[in-house]
């Protein structure tokens, strides 16, 4: 099975969601994560991930 994970920032992919999408990966699931440029998207390639997409995500506070 193929699985996006959408997170706002890298943080979320690399603090929340690792160990469900390593988990993913270990039953035979190829995983991609979408995400906005920040820091820590370079490391998310280091999960094992199918793909990365980085996209522009405007906020306002």
């Amino acid at each position: 099975m193929r699985i996006v994970r959408v997170a706002t920032i890298p943080f979320v992919v690399l603090h929340h969601l690792e160990g469900q999408i390593r988990a993913s990966i270990a039953t035979g699931h190829e995983v991609f994560v979408v995400t906005s440029h920040g820091e820590g998207f370079e490391r998310i390639r280091s999960l094992g991930v199918a793909g990365v997409v980085a996209v522009g995500i405007a906020r306002e506070i």
